[in-house]
């Protein structure tokens, strides 16, 4: 070859993702016993991607309001913690004079 890569997606691969994106039969045949190919539409394929990332960012959005809902929530338990060793620790021996 000439060392060309090519990149691509494979119908019948596309199909078990979105039915609807894609036409024809893997490895189908017209009455001659031609080979006709699957048609892929990527607009639908599009659709879905757009779809996905819009619930991506949505997830995205939910998990930084929780971090940072965990962040409060552990700053205040370090807080706590560090209140309660305080009362705890033995006052210290008086020095002799």
């Amino acid at each position: 070859g000439d060392g060309t890569t090519y990149q691509g997606l494979i119908a019948h691969e596309a199909q078990a993702v979105n039915p609807l994106a894609v036409t024809g039969e893997k490895d189908g045949v017209d009455e001659n016993g031609n080979a006709r190919i699957q048609q892929l539409d990527p607009m639908a394929l599009i659709t879905d991607t757009m779809g996905a990332a819009k619930e991506l960012h949505a997830e995205t959005i939910e998990l930084r309001t929780e971090l940072v809902a965990l962040r409060a929530e552990f700053e205040a338990f370090r807080t706590e913690m560090a209140e309660f060793k305080a009362s705890i620790q033995p006052a210290p021996e008086p020095t002799a004079a």
